[in-house]
Formats: C-alpha cells, sequence, structure tokens
C-alpha cells in the first residue's frame, strides 16, 4: 500500500511549511514595527520598499479567507446531501405482521345474557305499570307537543 505513507508525505510537506511561517511571523512583524518607527509612515518610505511584500501578504490572507469560506460551505452541503442507501442498514430488520395490522373481527356475535326468562305473551296487568294512555287527559297537550316539535325542526331548515 505505497499511496498511504506517500499521501502523509505530501500532507506533511504544506503543513511544515505552514509551521515555519507562522514561527517566523512575530520576528517579521517586529521588523516591521522598527522600519514604521524608524522611517515614518508619513514619508511613503515603508510602501515603496515593502509595497510588493505588503500586496503580497493582503493577498495571501484572502486567498485563506476564501479557502476558509468554500471549506465551511462545503462541509455543511455534505451534511445536508440524500441520505445513504436506505436498504443498508434496514436488511435484516423485520416488523411483525401482528404490529402492522389490526387483528380480524371474529365470526360471531356473542349471545345475550337474560337475567330472567322472557315471557311467552303479556296480559293487561302485566303491561300496566310500562303504559299510559295518551289520550287519558285529552288529546290537546299532545297534539301541542308535536306541533312545537315540528315548528322547532323547521325553524332550523335553511
Amino acid at each position: 500500500m505505497p499511496f498511504l505513507p506517500d499521501l502523509l508525505t505530501k500532507l506533511k510537506k504544506p503543513g511544515a511549511a505552514l509551521a515555519g511561517f507562522f514561527r517566523t511571523l512575530p520576528g517579521r512583524f517586529l521588523s516591521l514595527l522598527a522600519l514604521i518607527r524608524e522611517k515614518g509612515l508619513r514619508s511613503g518610505v515603508l510602501f515603496r520598499e515593502k509595497r510588493k511584500w505588503l500586496l503580497a501578504g493582503l493577498g495571501a490572507v484572502l486567498v485563506l479567507l476564501l479557502l476558509s469560506v468554500v471549506l465551511l460551505i462545503g462541509q455543511r452541503g455534505s451534511r445536508a446531501g440524500p441520505p445513504e442507501d436506505p436498504a443498508g442498514p434496514v436488511q435484516g430488520f423485520h416488523i411483525p405482521r401482528e404490529e402492522l395490522f389490526l387483528p380480524d373481527e371474529p365470526d360471531f356475535i356473542p349471545g345475550v345474557l337474560l337475567e330472567r326468562m322472557p315471557r311467552e305473551s303479556w296480559t293487561g296487568e302485566d303491561a300496566a305499570p310500562y303504559w299510559q294512555d295518551p289520550l287519558k287527559s285529552g288529546e290537546e297537550p299532545w297534539r301541542e307537543q308535536a306541533e312545537a316539535a315540528i315548528d322547532e325542526l323547521l325553524e332550523r331548515v335553511p
């Protein structure tokens, strides 16, 4: 596998170059400050002598900022990408049939349990407690009650 060691050496070279640049950066900054103190900014000497280096430094900073923005946007886009193959991790998963569907209804209706045996026939005396003659007090109250119910229903009709 010669690929992996080659990759590691290629990655170490830019890292070492960046480390060297940042190691010498404080010294360069101090020399720049000394030059500013010595000659001053008003005379414009600093910009004439170091113009090339100043523009190169600003360009490098701009390129690093753009590169970091592109990398951040690329990482956000990769997280929101399409999901992995849905058949991959779910292949061995099984849902029992009982959990997906309701059980079938029974084919029979349970019988009625009676507390007492039903009567074969009813006599007038047996029905008397449950019967009320509507015409005992006349038909007028029943007629008024029926007309009131009909009027109420018809008022609700649009």
